[in-house]
């Protein structure tokens, strides 16, 4: 795809055959979207409004761009190519919905997006240090897919947040250390709710397993009391960790790394408290091994099953070598999965330190023919493929797409969930692939050709 500028002309992307030579593009001025971002009784609105193309060739997404709104809550965008474009109004007070459009030539398109400020919640912020501001977030009802109106940027003193949902919804006021959350009803398009971090004290000491530090591991701590901070820090490079803004009172702390815990504590804070986190005195280490470069590689240690189930994960280095530091003890299989080399398990019963656990991998280098196109048969040039359902799930494969829309998955993908994804398309599904090559037309989201 040949994508082609020139000032004072629209964009314009154009599919280059092989044999090609020569080629002529027409380029012209383009269609102009204006608007205003206001409410139903002509209040303007201060916010930003989001354009992103539909239906074309993911290339032109690197031509999204957004405006934000004058005094007047007015916004215009120039110089679009013809097609389908989606606009997402993002008003600092209220919600609006999105729009779907289309531009033909040189057109001029006049929108107006209407602001609803109904169900509102307003309280105050207090406690916040120097340079800490909070941001919030919904769950619950509908208000987990609405873009909040003032949902940023607070620090000390009143808010408001509009365009939450009706009935009870946990709101969430988050520092880049700390958050609060309240369960808040909303009735009669209003609510009030105080979000008050008066703690200032601190938890702090060296993450250690086997008295051996351990580094960048991620220390939070969660009040047994209610309407207390929950507050979180992380471990440096010897181990050590502080924890601010935390009030009096007893905590469970807990270590993990990627999400997985590996140590849960009862902790009493008064003042400035240490506290070393000891995990684990366990080591299971060794190399991964093949007769050529594997490339990246995680190693996957479970132990458990059901809601007992935990997952841990570590990187290999460059040289294939790998350790786990501090996993509690148990009996655990651990596997090393990745493309064209397939999958090994071997299980552990993991008391104490082992060394030399070595796995050692085959190359097969099996590949399957996937072509990738849209409705109209066009390639599609971005594909993510998630992996889901067996040894290698977890992972997002890049998939590298050629001219006709062709590329190649490798055959240790079958027998898995296979999700692809591309901007501006709906996710397509194999629910678990026979290894047989695969043709797949990937459909616009709502709206697109």
């Amino acid at each position: 795809v040949l994508r082609v500028a020139a000032e004072g002309y629209a964009v314009k992307a154009a599919q280059v055959s092989g044999n090609a030579q020569s080629l002529l593009i027409e380029l012209d001025k383009g269609g102009t979207v204006a608007g205003v971002l206001a409410t139903a009784q002509g209040t303007p609105v201060n916010g930003k409004v989001l354009l992103r193309p539909t239906g074309v060739s993911p290339v032109q997404w690197s031509f999204a761009a957004d405006r934000s709104t004058d005094e007047y809550g007015r916004f215009e965008f120039t110089r679009l190519g013809a097609g389908g474009y989606k606009l997402w109004p993002r008003p600092e007070a209220g919600s609006a919905e999105a729009r779907t459009i289309r531009i033909r030539g040189n057109e001029r398109l006049e929108i107006a997006m209407v602001v609803d400020l109904n169900n509102r919640l307003s309280g105050v912020i207090g406690g916040l240090m120097d340079g800490e501001t909070v941001r919030f977030s919904v769950a619950g009802g509908s208000s987990a897919d609405l873009r909040l109106g003032g949902a940023d940027g607070h620090g000390n003193g009143p808010y408001q947040l509009h365009g939450l949902s009706d009935g009870l919804v946990e709101v969430t006021a988050s520092t880049a250390r700390r958050q609060m959350t309240q369960e808040v009803g909303i009735a009669d398009g209003e609510a009030t709710a105080d979000f008050v971090f008066g703690g200032r004290s601190t938890l702090s000491g060296v993450v250690t397993a086997g008295g051996r530090p351990q580094p960048y591991m991620g220390v939070r701590a969660v009040p047994r009391e209610p309407h207390a901070a929950t507050a979180s820090g992380s471990a440096d490079e010897t181990g050590f960790y502080e924890i601010v803004g935390l009030e009096d009172g007893n905590y469970r702390v807990r270590a993990s790394w990627r999400r997985s815990a590996y140590g849960v504590f009862d902790v009493l804070v008064s003042g400035d408290t240490v506290f070393d986190v000891p995990l684990a005195p366990t080591v299971v280490s060794g190399t991964v091994r093949s007769d050529r470069r594997v490339g990246d590689v995680w190693i996957t240690a479970v132990s458990g099953t059901g809601a007992d189930r935990r997952e841990y994960v570590r990187p290999a280095s460059s040289t294939g070598t790998y350790r786990f530091d501090g996993l509690p003890p148990g009996v655990y299989t651990l596997t090393v999965a990745t493309p064209y080399f397939g999958g090994v398990s071997r299980v552990l019963n993991l008391e104490s330190v082992v060394e030399g656990f070595d796995f050692n991998l085959t190359w097969s280098g099996e590949n399957r023919v996937v072509r990738v196109v849209d409705r109209a048969l066009n390639p599609v040039g971005e594909v993510m493929v998630d992996v889901a359902g067996g040894e290698l799930a977890g992972m997002l494969l890049p998939l590298r797409i050629g001219p006709d829309g062709g590329g190649a998955l490798p055959h240790e993908l079958a027998g898995h969930q296979l999700t692809f994804r591309s901007p501006g398309y709906e996710p397509h599904r194999v629910e678990r692939w026979d290894g047989k090559p695969l043709h797949i037309e990937l459909v616009g989201r709502s709206g697109n050709d």
